[in-house]
């Protein structure tokens, strides 16, 4: 005659409990309450009777009301129970190249206004008048430079052009 050893059920039923008390606790502090002993107790006891897995994982309500809309992270709301999480989000760096860029057409648009400008700003302030005159010459040279630069260019182009279809 053969006889079963025991399986360990009764020690199954007493880890589900022990896991069911467990999230449930941990349910509790993340809501910042203490846990009544007599809903868990509860729960685990119809844990048992049922005989359910469903009840060993938390429920999807409670999770849902412990977190926090994006609105609220920002707002500075600070809950201690999940500022512990977010004290370990690393946020990268900002690039500096979109501030430099703006930084280089504001630039360029303030030294345009001021090539542009240039009469109207030496009759308002007659003290500038030299530097606002260096200023515009030396940029209407550049100007004259960089138009000889683009004719020669194109010129070449041309030419090239003209001896590749000949």
């Amino acid at each position: 005659m053969e006889s079963q050893p025991e399986l360990g059920l009764q020690d199954a039923e007493s880890e589900s409990e022990r896991r069911i008390r467990e999230a449930r606790t941990r349910m509790a502090k993340m809501r910042g309450e203490e846990p009544p002993e007599a809903a868990v107790s509860e729960a685990v006891a119809t844990a048992a009777a049922l005989g359910s897995r469903r009840d060993l994982l938390p429920d999807i309500e409670e999770i849902n009301s412990t977190l926090r809309s994006s609105g609220d992270r920002q707002s500075g709301a600070a809950n201690p129970a999940t500022d512990a999480y977010t004290d370990q989000v690393d946020v990268p760096p900002k690039s500096g190249f979109r501030r430099g860029f703006v930084v280089m057409i504001l630039l360029a648009v303030i030294l345009g206004a001021v090539y542009i400008f240039a009469p109207e700003i030496a009759q308002a302030v007659p003290q500038v008048d030299p530097y606002l005159s260096n200023y515009v010459a030396l940029v209407d040279s550049g100007r004259s430079w960089l138009d000889g630069h683009v004719t020669s260019l194109l010129t070449w182009l041309d030419a090239v052009a003209s001896a590749q279809e000949g």
